[in-house]
């Protein structure tokens, strides 16, 4: 069943409540389980997860600045170049001139970064397989959707 097939009974949301407590509930035992297993696989190469997330931003954005980066996850400038100063000192970034601006260097993936990234995903795709088997793909889908839809309302919530 895909999200847009998904509709509250009532337009007030009243019999949503009950089951939207439930998907909360299971989302963050979900996350704790998750987040355990991730710290436990990341552990075993040296990361952290937050070092994990930055090392995976330079991946794709292939060369960013320090502020670049802060921006794309909505941290703090101090905290990221925090993470990414022992990753320089570490071989698995490295610094290199930016043209665009004298003192805000472009961060870029070392080669020892580069491989360290590559044992984490491929670990981290080793246990979607283990995961994924007897998951309806369509019924999987659409539970990514719902999740995502209740992050918005959450995040917009208020405003």
């Amino acid at each position: 069943m895909a999200y847009a097939d998904v509709q509250l009974q009532r337009d007030d949301g009243r019999d949503a409540i009950l089951p939207l407590g439930k998907v909360i509930a299971a989302s963050r035992s979900l996350f704790r389980g998750l987040e355990a297993l991730s710290e436990a696989l990341l552990k075993k190469e040296g990361l952290t997860p937050l070092e994990r997330t930055i090392l995976l931003d330079v991946r794709k954005l292939r060369r960013a600045t320090v502020p670049e980066l802060a921006r794309t996850r909505g941290f703090s400038r101090q905290h990221v170049q925090a993470t990414v100063n022992p990753l320089v000192a570490r071989g698995l970034l490295e610094f290199q001139p930016n043209p665009a601006h004298k003192r805000s260097k472009l961060v870029v993936l070392a080669e020892a970064g580069e491989v360290i990234i590559r044992r984490v995903m491929i670990r981290e795709g080793e246990i979607l397989k283990h995961l994924a088997p007897g998951l309806d793909a369509a019924g999987t889908a659409a539970a990514g959707e719902i999740l995502a839809e209740i992050r918005r309302r959450v995040e917009t919530f208020g405003d």
